[in-house]
């Protein structure tokens, strides 16, 4: 009986060490696919970003998420451009004088929020949503963040 279980152990303990193995194998494969699927996104993102933006200087990238960025400066300004898994064109944003705003966000900053003072103000620019602002507003310790469309609507969030 004892040569009986001892045998069985064997061999539970063999299928489990091959198992493992191969579940090892599997994580393995797939974590090598993803890294390549990265890889080739980035590849594609930079060939992609260096086509459109040949004047940019001191990139660097960085994978945020499912996201590829990379940080720039263009025309001297800090820009981000994102990408998909892909490597293709999600959205850049670019920090922006608060004079850069249309005229309609700064009238109605001024009409109607009165004292808050432009804390960020950026530019949104998006292949799907198009061209947009955000500012965010800061006034005796409240923060709000304005969202300026191009159709001239304004949405708030306060912090």
């Amino acid at each position: 009986m004892k040569q009986l279980m001892k045998i069985q152990g064997r061999r539970s303990f063999a299928n489990a060490a091959k198992k493992s193995f191969a579940l090892m194998g599997m994580l393995l494969v797939f974590g090598l696919y993803s890294f390549a699927g990265i890889n080739g996104a980035k590849e594609r993102a930079e060939n992609n970003f260096e086509k459109v933006f040949k004047n940019a200087t001191n990139v660097s990238w960085n994978l945020s998420g499912d996201f590829l960025q990379a940080s720039c400066y263009l025309d001297g300004k800090a820009t981000h451009v994102f990408y998909d898994a892909n490597g293709d064109y999600l959205c850049l944003t670019r920090e922006i004088a608060y004079d850069e705003l249309p005229v309609y966000a700064k009238k109605y900053i001024s009409e109607k929020l009165e004292g808050f003072e432009p804390a960020e103000t950026i530019s949104f620019t998006s292949k799907d949503a198009g061209d947009s602002f955000y500012c965010s507003l800061v006034k005796d310790g409240k923060k709000k963040i304005l969202k300026i469309s191009n159709d001239a609507s304004i949405g708030i969030s306060v912090l």
